[in-house]
């Protein structure tokens, strides 16, 4: 085929030589010399999957769990509480201005007494 590809030596034995000379690691195997690294879906620099720097292959399902149960209740948890901070602040105005009310009514009431208050 024009390359010399030795398993044993090039893929340390966990891989197979494929048309461009390099190795094609078994799973579990990290590419381009096929050293075991856990989670590696194995491959070859040739098929797309080969990153050079840092990890091949992250797990990231516990990770981005947890980030998305975060945004998703911090999207429900945030109009929640505006929306009760707001109710709170209605209320207490509404409160405020039916005891003024009731104030001015009680006020109006005992000064519209005391002028039907006649002596005898």
């Amino acid at each position: 085929m024009g390359y010399n590809c030795n398993t044993t030596t090039k893929c340390n034995g966990k891989g197979i030589c494929n048309n461009f000379g390099n190795c094609q690691c078994f799973p579990g195997h990290k590419p381009p010399d096929c050293k075991f690294q856990f989670g590696s879906p194995g491959g070859s620099i040739d098929d797309g999957n080969f990153q050079k720097s840092g990890e091949f292959y992250t797990e990231k399902g516990y990770s981005t769990h947890w980030n998305n149960w975060f945004i998703l209740s911090f999207y429900i948890v945030l109009p929640f509480f505006i929306i009760f901070t707001i109710v709170i602040f209605k209320r207490n105005e509404i409160r405020k201005s039916y005891n003024r009310e009731n104030a001015e009514c009680k006020r109006n009431s005992s000064a519209a007494s005391e002028s039907y208050d006649v002596e005898h």
